[in-house]
């Protein structure tokens, strides 16, 4: 794997094909369920993925039965009566979906 990657360790990284990156969310206790730290790697390795001149293809999964359970409890209770935690949160996702 490319050392590009290695700094998102709540992800994990593989090529399956020539060209194509696999992202796969590694958490199937929880449902691959995303907390605050995974949230902030997923809307930054978008940045990097762009970059990279050797990926025209993306892939991402989830390991175990699901896809992924969405925030997990930890990522929503930051934000009850946080409004700053709410708008970086919020800009997190929507720098996330623009950059996919």
């Amino acid at each position: 794997m490319s050392e590009r990657y290695a700094k998102y360790n709540k992800l994990k990284f593989d090529y399956p094909a020539d060209r194509v990156l696999r992202i796969t969310f590694d958490r199937p206790e929880t449902f691959n369920s995303v907390d605050a730290e995974t949230h902030t790697q997923m809307t930054d390795m978008w940045i990097d993925i762009d970059r990279d001149p050797d990926i025209n293809a993306v892939i991402v999964t989830g390991a175990g039965k699901a896809f992924s359970a969405g925030g997990d409890f930890s990522l929503i209770e930051s934000m009850i009566g946080n409004s700053h935690e709410i708008m970086k949160t919020w800009k997190e996702a929507k720098d996330l979906v623009y950059n996919i």
